[in-house]
């Protein structure tokens, strides 16, 4: 009766933890919130934001200092890099000669194929 009564513990303990480990999961991947494209067409913006960012309460006028993540891709699909910006109201992309520009985050170079302030994973 006993042992009948610790593997019923272990297995509900073991239920809940995976269950915690699959909402934490699921909370801390990204999800797509807005895209536009380069006024030339050649260009795809993506910024996205963690579940959890968007799903904590906000004061009222605070939904622009949501952290987001920047993603612009070529017209193959490919990903130039991904940029993280402290506040959505920071993430206005302004297209150069060269690339692209976020003022006081960071550029991307087309044609060198260089970014910085990129990264080009993101945990989950």
């Amino acid at each position: 009766m006993l042992r009948l009564l610790k593997r019923i513990i272990l297995s509900l303990l073991a239920g809940i933890f995976l269950l915690g480990l699959g909402i934490a999961f699921y909370l801390f991947q990204t999800e797509i919130i807005e895209t536009s494209s380069d006024p030339s067409g050649h260009y795809r913006i993506e910024i996205s934001a963690r579940r959890i960012d968007t799903a904590l309460p906000r004061m009222p006028g605070q939904s622009s200092d949501l952290p987001v993540f920047v993603e612009i891709f070529d017209q193959q699909n490919r990903s130039l890099g991904r940029m993280p910006v402290p506040m959505r109201q920071m993430a206005n992309v302004e297209f150069t000669k060269q690339g692209a520009v976020i003022q006081s985050v960071g550029s991307w170079n087309f044609k060198q194929g260089y970014c910085s302030s990129c990264t080009h994973w993101v945990l989950f």
